[in-house]
């Protein structure tokens, strides 16, 4: 059976259009797309996301980067609060 998000979107298609959305630098395709994968239920999920698109197409020139991620998914873990993941 095939994962559907909160507005019946599939759960995989939402991924691939939110990494296609950040590699066309869309942010705010980017950040509904991202918005409705974490309100649907899949906020781990959502980290990981952000981790392997991360680690995919920028760690190479923006390796530097990785701390701010690191430190914001500290704070996400205290508060559960989504503002983290909208300010990386």
């Amino acid at each position: 059976m095939l994962a559907l998000s909160k507005y019946l979107y599939i759960v995989d298609e939402l991924k691939w259009a939110f990494i296609n959305a950040i590699l066309r630098r869309n942010v705010k395709e980017a950040i509904f797309w991202i918005t409705e994968y974490y309100e649907s239920g899949y906020k781990e999920e959502t980290w990981k996301l952000l981790y392997v698109t991360y680690s995919c197409f920028y760690f190479k020139n923006y390796s530097y980067y990785l701390k701010s991620i690191d430190k914001k998914y500290k704070m996400w873990l205290k508060t559960k609060d989504f503002n983290e993941i909208l300010n990386i």
